[in-house]
Formats: structure tokens, sequence, C-alpha cells
């Protein structure tokens, strides 16, 4: 039995099918675009603090800079 039969079976019609699947893709999409989006975020936000780390230990040693 191929798969648009046994939805059918089940009470779906093809176009109510292709909607659940629409939303399902819509959703996977935008949850995508979240991750990018906070990782970018993430990402700026340890540059910017990793660049005032380095700022402050100004004049110390590299072993310094590595255990602080």
């Amino acid at each position: 039995m191929d798969f648009l039969g046994a939805a059918s079976l089940a009470g779906l019609t093809v176009g109510g099918l292709a909607d659940l699947l629409y939303g399902i893709i819509r959703i996977v999409a935008v949850a995508g675009l979240g991750a990018v989006f906070a990782g970018i975020v993430m990402t700026s936000l340890c540059d910017l603090l990793e660049c005032r780390k380095w700022k402050r230990c100004h004049g110390q040693t590299e072993v310094w800079h590595l255990m602080h």
C-alpha cells in the first residue's frame, strides 16, 4: 500500500497531509533560524567579553593570561 493510500485510510486527505507536512517543515526552519541567530549573538558576546578580558590583563605574562 502506498503512503497516500495509507493516509486516506487514516482519514487524512492529500491536502490535509500537505498542510501537516508544510507546518512541520516551517517549524523546523524557524527553529533552525533561531539556532543560527542565537549562535551569532553568543559568538558576539564571547568575542566582546574575551576582548575585555585581554585588555584588563595587559602587561601580564602569557602564563598568567592562561590561568585567569
